[in-house]
């Protein structure tokens, strides 16, 4: 797992962050067939939890639809995250958990990521 604080973001625009995971011998690892989830939620908050129902997480990204962000898988390996905009913008400015899990099955959850996020007001409210 690794842990760290990504680059701050403002609630007016997209959020779009392009990961690549590599196994343990160095090479791109396969995406095809993993559930993926990326969640930020207000530090303090409850988090996002696997499971029938979401709970109060702000943002969330998913290769599963219905999210109000996307995760597409590009290339062997490599993933992008996307949060429209018009999802960005009811994040309150605030410093943010992060976390990334990838699942194989209904047991087999790997805790990818895990760290923090500013998100700040970007004050522009319309083009």
């Amino acid at each position: 797992m690794l842990q760290g604080t990504l680059a701050q973001v403002s609630n007016r625009s997209t959020f779009e962050l392009i990961v690549k995971l590599f196994d343990e011998d160095g090479q791109l690892m396969d995406l095809s067939g993993l559930t993926i989830v990326f969640a930020m939620c207000p530090r303090g908050s409850t988090p996002y939890w696997w499971g029938d129902t979401p709970n109060t997480a702000s943002l969330v990204a998913s290769t599963t639809p219905g999210q109000a962000g996307d995760i597409n898988i590009i290339d062997l390996g490599v993933m992008q995250i996307v949060i429209p905009a018009s999802a960005m913008k009811v994040a309150a400015p605030a410093d943010y958990d992060a976390g990334l899990t990838a699942k194989t099955d209904d047991t087999d959850i790997c805790q990818v990521f895990v760290g923090g996020i500013s998100i700040v007001e970007g004050v522009v409210t319309s083009p």
